[in-house]
């Protein structure tokens, strides 16, 4: 097991040499540089330089000798002592209730899993350097209702599948509710998705294989249903409506929405929000590109101010916090570069009063470049009875209807209620 805590390690000068750090290895470089502020400085831009070395060193052509590992090689544990550190505490807050600030555990979670991912290809071995990039966010579930944010928390991370070049990581954040037992509850769970690349050719190398076999972290960690949903992404990908038009019973469903359409729904293009980030050298990764966890987070906190302002169009209330159900599919498609102006936009795709619960679907695209780089579904839990359903209004709309629909489906009561046999 790989245990540090990088809450509490001092900031070293610039320019550092990392065989200098006593607490720190070369296996434990971590998978991103982006600084957090003075209390969490657990990226530090000595790593892009330690790590641009590699390029001057020759890589070994020779034939790679491949090992079987298990999930307990990557390991990685991580302590987030809110109980005990106020700065912390504040840092990891919501701003106007007591919960924990979901869009920096992403940044965690996004960290973590490139830890996982480097231990277990050997990606700064010399002799065979590797880029590790995030393919995916295949999910992210919610365990609890409620992330209060004055109780110890505890990050686990670990390589729980792996392909030719890809690799599987699951992150697990429990905490410990109660002062009096020692045990940590889930808390969130995630699931990322990491593709291993040669690091001077940029083509796909291949990863160890992995033995799961009577592994109890494997157990612990992994994400219920991950095959199920490796097959899910599959097909999804095989049935897009990017190149296939909705089928029959999608289409019946929209069809009966639209008859169903009441005075006080609303639009779907009128719950649009814009933002614009630009992004910085504090945000880069080890390839000096735009680090994954901040987009995530900068998405995830545009689709939480989205539902807030369609809870307050609804029912006119400012004090109704939008709970973060799940995340699903999130997809890097193209590497982001430092100055570039990133622009999000989001809209509700669905609303299900039944479930008191709402879909927000994001998207982000550099400034100038109308292709997707990005793409974000979230789905939220608001407890407002008076939450107003949304209608589709172009083709565009109902694309978007359709596709949050086959994310979240049936199993939180999209596109059931106002279900016509026609």
């Amino acid at each position: 097991m790989h245990q540090i805590n990088f809450f509490q390690i001092q900031r070293p000068q610039p320019f550092t040499v990392i065989s200098q750090l006593p607490y720190i290895s070369q296996s434990l470089v971590f998978a991103s540089t982006k600084p957090f502020v003075a209390t969490r400085p657990h990226r530090q831009h000595i790593q892009l330089t330690d790590i641009y070395q590699l390029d001057s060193q020759p890589s070994q052509n020779g034939p790679i000798t491949l090992t079987i590992k298990k999930p307990q090689d990557s390991y990685i544990e991580d302590n987030l002592n809110l109980d005990s550190d106020e700065n912390l505490k504040t840092i990891y807050s919501t701003p106007c209730h007591d919960f924990l600030r979901i869009g920096l555990v992403l940044e965690d979670m996004d960290i973590l899993a490139g830890r996982s991912a480097y231990l277990h290809s050997d990606g700064f071995n010399i002799n065979r350097p590797l880029s590790i990039v995030t393919a995916c966010v295949d999910s992210i579930q919610i365990e609890q209702s409620h992330l209060p944010n004055s109780v110890p928390y505890k990050y686990q991370s670990a390589v729980t599948h792996v392909g030719r070049s890809s690799m599987e990581i699951s992150v697990l954040l429990s905490n410990k509710l109660r002062p009096d037992i020692d045990a940590y509850t889930p808390a969130i769970r995630a699931q990322f998705v990491m593709v291993a690349k040669d690091f001077k050719s940029q083509r796909s190398a291949i990863v160890h294989p992995l033995d799961p076999n009577d592994s109890p972290l494997f157990k612990e960690l992994s994400l219920p249903g991950a095959k199920e949903k490796r097959a899910r992404r599959l097909e999804l990908s095989k049935s897009s409506l990017k190149t296939n038009p909705p089928v029959q019973h999608e289409m019946q469903m929209v069809h009966s929405h639209l008859l169903a359409k009441q005075p006080d729904w609303i639009e779907m293009n009128s719950t649009i929000v814009h933002n614009n980030f630009l992004s910085h050298r504090t945000d880069r990764n080890i390839h000096g590109r735009l680090f994954g966890g901040a987009i995530m987070r900068s998405a995830f906190e545009l689709a939480y101010v989205t539902a807030h302002n369609h809870v307050y169009r609804s029912s006119g209330s400012s004090h109704t916090h939008p709970q973060l159900i799940k995340m699903e599919d999130v997809v890097f498609r193209k590497p982001i570069d430092i100055g570039s102006i990133l622009h999000f936009q989001s809209v509700v795709t669905q609303v299900s009063p039944d479930h008191q619960t709402c879909v927000i679907q994001v998207n982000a695209n550099v400034q100038g470049n109308s292709e997707i780089s990005n793409q974000f579904w979230f789905s939220f839990q608001i407890d407002d009875p008076l939450l107003q359903p949304v209608y589709p209004e172009s083709y565009k709309n109902v694309l978007e209807y359709v596709e949050s629909y086959r994310r979240f489906g049936p199993s939180y009561g999209f596109g059931s209620r106002y279900s016509i046999d026609i």
